[in-house]
């Protein structure tokens, strides 16, 4: 590569770094959050150490303003993954970040061979909002083609544009990663409705959650309760080394997609306490008033307090029927209440259902020993016809 002697200082600090490849990958663990096992790792680039580009958006940035990017950001992936490849212990996935700005680029000859030189690992690569909407048919050839070779897709940073979750069904992604900001504010509305929208995605195609951001075991359990399977954050451990993990904690081999659910079997797709399930109410009540279509919501349960709070509720919203099956101390207007013996669901979960001709959402909430909630949101349909029918037959 021949460049000119008056280069900038900046632009001929990248171009040296190409040359001699001086980037550093280093890794951060993604953890199971009901086994603990390390599933997989982040692989995350640095530049020269006590250098101008040693963090990542300076070190982009300057390759940006020099031209550079491409080389720059394919330079990062083949160190991480060559690395990795050659680590005494190799983790089950290595994540990396696809780059929107240079997808249109072809990869180069040293990346596609480490790809192809038989990792011991599964290759997850992960996309942005903005890789989305700056080159959404490059990033869907290039998500097909990492398909192909046997390794998977990642949505990231879902939860910071509204995009995210109108391309997430297009995309089809393997791995959802909820934004740090969603653990920030679990009980703003906006996060409930995101979190929960990717919980019935996941539970619908198989697909695995990650929480970022986890600092806490408080934010430990507030990521089950947004539905997540898997963890990221400095509980689990700082970005640093591949060889500074503990080998002993890798999982097995890791499948991304989930087996489908047995003929009835609910799965749960949320762990969390009695605030989770009334998060989850209210977003069931906003989806079944933005539908256009006229909709039905019913729910039961033997839990009285809570099931006056949802008729409460109801009893505000215009929908063609609201149904309750349960004890209830008062009538509310508009809502018809049928006994919860008459129920023919067999367990003491709370259940709401909200279903119109093109739409439903499920919720179930079933009480555990430790006094929280094995919880299901979902817009299974099918799902939501079998329990809507269970509790509309009990409204004689």
């Amino acid at each position: 590569m021949t460049r000119s002697t008056t280069l900038p200082v900046a632009d001929a600090a990248v171009v040296r770094l190409l040359r001699d490849r001086d980037v550093s990958p280093i890794y951060q663990p993604i953890v199971d959050l009901t086994t603990g096992d390390v599933v997989g790792v982040e692989a995350l680039a640095r530049g020269p150490a006590g250098s101008d580009l040693h963090m990542p958006a300076q070190l982009f940035a300057a390759a940006a303003a020099a031209d550079l990017l491409p080389e720059i950001d394919q330079l990062c992936a083949t160190r991480a993954l060559g690395q990795a490849r050659d680590a005494a212990a190799a983790p089950p996935l290595v994540f990396i970040n696809a780059e929107p700005a240079v997808l249109d680029r072809p990869l180069t000859p040293e990346l596609i061979a480490v790809i192809n030189s038989g990792l011991p690992f599964k290759i997850v690569l992960e996309f942005t909002e903005r890789a989305l909407t700056r080159q959404p048919a490059r990033m869907l050839q290039i998500a097909d083609v990492t398909r192909s070779w046997g390794n998977r897709v990642a949505l990231d940073d879902v939860g910071v544009e509204p995009a995210s979750l109108a391309f997430m069904p297009l995309v089809a992604p393997d791995v959802v990663k909820l934004d740090m900001s969603l653990l920030r504010s679990p009980h703003r509305p906006d996060t409930v409705d995101t979190a929960a929208a990717v919980a019935g995605y996941a539970h619908r195609v198989g697909a695995t959650v990650i929480a970022e951001g986890i600092e806490t075991e408080a934010d430990r359990a507030t990521a089950a309760a947004l539905g997540a399977h898997w963890g990221q954050g400095w509980l689990f451990g700082r970005p640093g080394p591949l060889d500074a993990l503990d080998a002993g904690r890798f999982a097995g081999a890791v499948d991304l997609h989930t087996a489908e659910p047995a003929a009835g079997v609910v799965p749960v797709t949320h762990t969390g306490g009695a605030d989770t399930v009334d998060d989850l109410w209210q977003s069931l009540l906003r989806r079944a008033r933005r539908w256009h279509t006229p909709a039905s919501v019913l729910c039961a349960g033997r839990d009285t307090t809570t099931l006056t709070r949802w008729a409460a509720a109801l009893g505000g919203v215009d929908l063609a029927f609201r149904g309750v099956a349960g004890a209830l101390p008062a009538a509310v207007p508009g809502v018809r209440v049928c006994r919860p013996d008459l129920v023919t669901t067999d367990d003491d979960a709370l259940t709401a259902v909200a279903v119109t001709a093109h739409s439903a959402v499920v919720l179930r909430a079933r009480p555990r020993p430790d006094g929280a909630f094995g919880i299901t949101f979902t817009d299974d349909m099918t799902l939501a016809v079998q329990l809507g029918r269970a509790l509309l037959n009990a409204f004689v």
